[in-house]
C-alpha cells in the first residue's frame, strides 16, 4: 500500500492517490477498503444499482475489483494501477468500475463467493485482489487477480476494443460461463440425494477415519502442518485439527489411529508457536506462512485466525494437560484485547501487512513494522542501560547475545531471498524460536541462574516491545464483523473457552478477565447488530453483518454471521450456566438458529444444507435510486452458492451441523428430535460427496462430535458455593466436544426448569425457569435429587447422563473427572 493509501497507523482509511483528487463515489462508504481508493483518479462506484444502472445506460462493461483492506497486492495493484492516471483514464472512458469489498467479509462475501467461483472455474486458481469483467447484466466473461500496470492496460485495451467490434460474443460468452456454473452447482446439490438416510450413521466412523488418513497422507512430519511443498506456502488451517482432536477423542488414547492424530495435532501447533509466523513481542498470528518453516509470514494478523487459534490450543491443553499450549493461547488473547478490541466490546477485522519503515517515510513495506536489523536489535538492547550477563572466565556476555540465539538473528539477516522476492526484507531478521533459553546459556557459558537468564529475556522483550511502539504503526481495519465476532465466538468462542479451560475453584482472575470479554461482545452483537423479531412470530430476527465508528451496516447478515454466532452462544453459556447468568445466551442461540434455518436453508431435494446468503426475494424495499435497504439476498447475481467449504474459516454448513447437534442434547422431547435430524440431514449433504472429508474438516469433526453422543452433565447445587464451581470447572476442563453443561440451584427446588416448563418460555425472562428446559433433568431429580436437595446439608452432586442412562450422583472433582 502506498503511504497515501491509508493512514500510517491507528484506526484511520485514509485515501489513496493523495489528496489532490476530488474523490469518486466511495468517499461516503464505511468500509475502510472502499475508504482507501475514494480518492483514486478511478471513477469508483459501490456494488449497487446505480451503477449497474448506468452501465445498461451507457452500454458499458462492468470492472469489478474486490479485495480488503489489509490485504498486501490490493495495495500494490493500487499503487501501480489504480493511483496511475493513465489506468485512470482507459478504466473511466470503457468501463463502470465497481468497488466491492472480500472475504475481508465486508459487507458482500456473496459478491466475492459468487464471483470467486467463476475466476477459479475458469483459470484454475484465485485470491486477492479479485479482477473480473462483466456484462451489464453482471454475468463474468473474463477474471484473474494481481495484474501489473502495463500487462493491466493491455488487458482494459484489448477488451475494451472487443466489446466494441464483437459485444454480441462476449454476451453470449458469458451467458454460456454462467449457464456452465449454475449446471455444475445444480450437479453438486443432486448429487447429495437423501439426506434422511444418514441418520443411520452406518459408515459415519469410517468417514471419520479416513478424514484422518487423508491429513496423514499430506501432513509434514518434519516441519508440521500442511501445504509447503517445493518451498510454498502454509497456512495454520485450524479446523484439520478440530477434526484430528476429535477422532482422538472418538477413537481413544490407545489406538493408533488417536495417537497419530493427536501427534499431527501437536507437532503443528508446537512448530507454528515457535515459528516466525507467531509475533513473539505483540503475540497473535499472522495469515500465513511463506515459507514451509513456519518462519517468514505474511505479516497481516485476522481476527479469525486468532480465534480459531486459540481454540486449537486450549483443546490441545485440554486433550494433553501441556500448559505451554495454555501460554500460546493467553497470550493471543492478551494481543486480541489490547490491539483488536472497540471499547464498547466488539472485536475489530484485521491488522495490514504494509506499514512506513520509519516516521517521515512515503512508501510502506511488508513487515515493516515487526523486523529488525541485527544491527538495530543490538544498539537497543546493549545500550545505556542495557544488562550484561556473568560469563565463564569472568567475561560478561551482553543480553543482546542470548537474545539472538534464542531468536535466530544473523548479521545479514535471517529470511531466505527465494521468499523475498521484491527485496523488502533484505538484511532483515524475523524473530523465531532457534534454540531454548538454556541451550543458548550454555552455548554462550552463562554461568548465572536460569531464573536470572529468564529473567533478562523477559527484560529484553520488554525493551523491545517499547521500540516497537514508536514506529508507524500498521493500518487496523476497524470495522466489527457478526461472522468474526462469532468466530471470536471462538473470538466469543474462544474467550469463552478459554475461560473454561483456564478455569479454577474459585475461578481464575484469568477467567474471569476472559468470560467478561466474551460477555461483552456477545452484549454488543446482540445491541448493535440484531434486529428482534416481532415476539408472536410473524416476523423473524435478523443479524446485520458489519458495524464501524458507531454505525451498522445495513446489509443483512450472511449464513456464516449466523452460524458463528451461534457457535459463540452456545460456547458462551457453557462458560457460565449458570441460569441468571448464562442461559439467555442459550435462549438466543436457539432463536439465531431458527432464523438461519428459515433464512438460508437449502431443501433436501434441492441436496440440503444451507445458501450463503438470502433468496433473491428477500432482498429488501426498494430505495428512490433503485438500490436495495438491507438484504443479503443474492438479488441480481447469477447464481446463489450454498456454503459448502471449510478454508481459512469453516464453512457456515459445517458449523451449522455442530451447532444443531449440540442445541439438540440442550433441548428434549420433539425440539431435540428434530434439530438432531437437521444435523443428520447436513452432514448428509456433504459426506454424499466424494472430496469429504478433505474439503470439510469441520464438517468432518461434527460428525466426529454425532458419534460420540452427548454427554450431559448436571450438577445441582448452590451456584454460589465453592463445591458446585469445583464440579463446574472440572466439566469445563475437560476436553469434551460433546458436552451438554447444566448447573441447576438446589436451594430453591419448586423452581427447577423441566420440560413442563416449556410453556412459559415466552413469559420467562432471563433467569427464569422457563428459559431453558433441559432434556432429562425432570427424570434425573426424581431418581436422584431429591434425597439431595434438603439432605445431607445440601450437598452439590453431579450427573452423568449418556446413551440414555445416569449414573449415580457423585460429589468430588475427582469422581466427576473419572466419569468424563
Amino acid at each position: 500500500m502506498s503511504a497515501a493509501s491509508a493512514s500510517s497507523g491507528g484506526k484511520t482509511a485514509g485515501g489513496g492517490g493523495g489528496g489532490e483528487n476530488k474523490g469518486n463515489r466511495l468517499a461516503g462508504e464505511t468500509s475502510p477498503y472502499l475508504l482507501q481508493h475514494a480518492h483514486n483518479p478511478v471513477d469508483w462506484m459501490p456494488w449497487g444499482q446505480e451503477a449497474f444502472n448506468r452501465a445498461k445506460e451507457e452500454d458499458k462493461p462492468i470492472f469489478l475489483s474486490v479485495g480488503y483492506s489489509t490485504c498486501h497486492w490490493c495495495h500494490v495493484m493500487e499503487r501501480e494501477s489504480f493511483e496511475s492516471q493513465t489506468v485512470a483514464k482507459v478504466l473511466n472512458e470503457n468501463f463502470v468500475s465497481i468497488k466491492a469489498t472480500k472475504v475481508d467479509r465486508e459487507e458482500r462475501p456473496d459478491v466475492d463467493q459468487c464471483f470467486m467461483t467463476f475466476v477459479q472455474a475458469t483459470s484454475g486458481g484465485g485470491g486477492w485482489p479479485m479482477s473480473v469483467w462483466l456484462t451489464p447484466e453482471l454475468k463474468p466473461f473474463v477474471g484473474a487477480t494481481y495484474f501489473p500496470e502495463m500487462r493491466f492496460v493491455s488487458i482494459l485495451k484489448t477488451l475494451a476494443d472487443k466489446w466494441s467490434s464483437d459485444r454480441e460474443e462476449v454476451v453470449k460468452q458469458g451467458d454460456h460461463i454462467v449457464r456452465l456454473l449454475q449446471e455444475r452447482l445444480s450437479e453438486t446439490a443432486a448429487a447429495s440425494g437423501d439426506p434422511l438416510a444418514f441418520l443411520a450413521l452406518d459408515k459415519s466412523r469410517e468417514a471419520v477415519r479416513e478424514g484422518v488418513r487423508v491429513l496423514d497422507k499430506g501432513h509434514d512430519d518434519v516441519l508440521g502442518g500442511w501445504g509447503g511443498g517445493r518451498g510454498g506456502m502454509k497456512f495454520p488451517q485450524p479446523s484439520r485439527m478440530n477434526l484430528l482432536l476429535r477422532a482422538h477423542r472418538l477413537e481413544g488414547e490407545g489406538s493408533a489411529l488417536g495417537a497419530r492424530a493427536l501427534a499431527m495435532v501437536e507437532m503443528t501447533l508446537k512448530a507454528m508457536a515457535k515459528g516466525g509466523i507467531y509475533d513473539h513481542l505483540f503475540d497473535g498470528f499472522a495469515r500465513y506462512s511463506t515459507d514451509p518453516r513456519w518462519h517468514v509470514p505474511h505479516f497481516e494478523k485476522m481476527l479469525y485466525d486468532q480465534s480459531q487459534l486459540v481454540t486449537a490450543y486450549v483443546e490441545a491443553f485440554q486433550v494433553t494437560g501441556n500448559a505451554a499450549y495454555a501460554d500460546v493461547a493467553r497470550g493471543v488473547l492478551r494481543y486480541v484485547l489490547r490491539d483488536m478490541t472497540d471499547e464498547s466490546g466488539g472485536f475489530y477485522s484485521a491488522e495490514d501487512a504494509d506499514s512506513l519503515p520509519f516516521e517521515g517515510a512515503t512508501e510502506k513495506k511488508e513487515g515493516a513494522f515487526c523486523v529488525w536489523t541485527e544491527a538495530d536489535l543490538r544498539k537497543i538492547l546493549d545500550g545505556e542501560e542495557g544488562v550484561a550477563l556473568p560469563g565463564e572466565g569472568g567475561q560478561s556476555v551482553p543480553v543482546s547475545s542470548i537474545f539472538c540465539r534464542v531468536y535466530g538473528v544473523r548479521p545479514e539477516g535471517n529470511v531466505d531471498p527465494a521468499v523475498d522476492v521484491h527485496g523488502e526484507l533484505t538484511s532483515q531478521n524475523v524473530l523465531f524460536k532457534s534454540e531454548t533459553v538454556r541451550a543458548a546459556a550454555e552455548a554462550l557459558g552463562l554461568t548465572c541462574s536460569g531464573e536470572e537468564v529468564e529473567a533478562a529475556m523477559t527484560a529484553a522483550r520488554a525493551t523491545l516491545v517499547a521500540a516497537r511502539r514508536k514506529r508507524p504503526a500498521p493500518h487496523l481495519d476497524d470495522k466489527v464483523l457478526t461472522s468474526w465476532n462469532g468466530l471470536m465466538a471462538s473470538g466469543i468462542s474462544a474467550l469463552a473457552r478459554a475461560s473454561q479451560a483456564f478455569s479454577s475453584s474459585p475461578p481464575s482472575e484469568d477467567s474471569l478477565t476472559y468470560l467478561g470479554a466474551a460477555t461483552k461482545a456477545a452484549e454488543f452483537v446482540r445491541e448493535n447488530l440484531y434486529r428482534s423479531g416481532s415476539g408472536d412470530g410473524e416476523t423473524a430476527g435478523t443479524l446485520l453483518r458489519s458495524w464501524r465508528n458507531g454505525r451498522a451496516s445495513p446489509v443483512e447478515g450472511f449464513a456464516d454471521d449466523y452460524a458463528f454466532l451461534i457457535r459463540g452462544l452456545i460456547d458462551l453459556y457453557e462458560a457460565d450456566p449458570r441460569r441468571e447468568t448464562g442461559w439467555r445466551w442459550l435462549r438466543w442461540a436457539r432463536e439465531v438458529q431458527a432464523e438461519m434455518d428459515e433464512g438460508f436453508k437449502c431443501p433436501v431435494e434441492a441436496g440440503g444444507g444451507y445458501y450463503s446468503s438470502r433468496a433473491p426475494e428477500s432482498e429488501g424495499e426498494e430505495k428512490g435510486d433503485g438500490e436495495t435497504e438491507g438484504g443479503s439476498g443474492s438479488g441480481v447475481l447469477p447464481y446463489r452458492l450454498r456454503t459448502d467449504y471449510d478454508g481459512a474459516e469453516p464453512g457456515a454448513g459445517s458449523v451449522a451441523a455442530d451447532n444443531l447437534l449440540r442445541l439438540s442434547g440442550y433441548f428434549g422431547g420433539e425440539e431435540g428430535k428434530v434439530l438432531r435430524e437437521k444435523a443428520a440431514e447436513q452432514l448428509a449433504t456433504a459426506f454424499a460427496l466424494p472430496e469429504t472429508p478433505q474439503a470439510y474438516p469441520e464438517l468432518t469433526a461434527s460428525l466426529a462430535t454425532a458419534l460420540l453422543g452427548p454427554k450431559q452433565v448436571i450438577i445441582y447445587g448452590d451456584p454460589a458455593g465453592a463445591e458446585t464451581q469445583a464440579l463446574v470447572s472440572a466439566a469445563q476442563r475437560s476436553f469434551c466436544p460433546n458436552l451438554v453443561l447444566i448447573v441447576e440451584d438446589n436451594t430453591n427446588t419448586n423452581d427447577v426448569a423441566t420440560s413442563d416448563d416449556r410453556g412459559k418460555e415466552e413469559e420467562g425472562g432471563d433467569g427464569k425457569a422457563g428459559d431453558v428446559p433441559p432434556p432429562l433433568f425432570r427424570e434425573i431429580l426424581e431418581a436422584y435429587a431429591g434425597g439431595y436437595s434438603a439432605g445431607e446439608e445440601g450437598q452439590a452432586a453431579a450427573y452423568v447422563c449418556f446413551d440414555n442412562t445416569c449414573s449415580a450422583p457423585v460429589h468430588t472433582v475427582e469422581a466427576l473427572e473419572k466419569l468424563l
